[in-house]
């Protein structure tokens, strides 16, 4: 049985521009929460490290670590690839929310969705993350490993394995530094436990 335990990334400056390209760096207050983190998960033995690309993932993930040389870097990880309306959920977006993302319900055997031209699908974020960790149990099947990724890309995730907790993504968040444990075994996945999560 492979257990990860998915992190989100501490607090950053928040993007005031709207660029899905915008890549901050842990405020002050982010490198606390991922200090925290690190020595409230101290007693877990992790076997590996995987982050996503971007500069607050990796940051967070260098508090459990203190070297770049026991981290992997994934592009499979990151939040969503190509133009995220997904972040403006604040009546800005040029799409209505409900437009955009459709269905994401626990009871839906399909996640369903109407593009913004040239973005990456809820249903392909979610196969893609479930993917990566896929893999990762079949060539590790006995480890524990962070993964330290996003919290769009998380909430979509355990909407995709049917968690109860989260049955629409706008409808709660996961607070910076939140986790999930999830548990891979040769024919089952189990989500032990959510850490973080919050009503929007």
């Amino acid at each position: 049985m492979t257990i990860f335990y998915l992190i989100r990334h501490g607090d950053t400056q928040k993007n005031q521009d709207g660029q899905y390209d915008f890549d901050p760096s842990l405020t002050d207050l982010g490198k606390q929460q991922a200090k925290d983190l690190s020595l409230e998960l101290s007693n877990i033995k992790f076997d590996r490290y995987y982050t996503s690309t971007k500069s607050r993932a990796v940051q967070t993930a260098l508090f459990f670590t203190g070297h770049n040389n026991k981290i992997t870097i994934d592009p499979a990880i990151v939040e969503a690839r190509g133009p995220f309306v997904a972040q403006n959920h604040d009546g800005n977006s040029d799409l209505e929310k409900e437009d955009t993302f459709m269905a994401l319900k626990t009871e839906n055997e399909k996640l369903e969705y109407i593009s913004q031209q040239g973005s990456e699908s809820p249903s392909l974020i979610a196969k893609r993350m479930y993917s990566f960790l896929k893999k990762l149990s079949i060539k590790y099947p006995t480890k524990t490993i962070a993964v330290f990724s996003h919290t769009f890309s998380i909430r979509i995730l355990l909407v995709y394995l049917k968690q109860s907790q989260v049955e629409n993504i706008f409808d709660v968040n996961l607070k910076n530094c939140g986790y999930a444990i999830i548990e891979f075994s040769e024919d089952k996945v189990t989500i032990k436990n959510i850490t973080g999560l919050m009503k929007e």
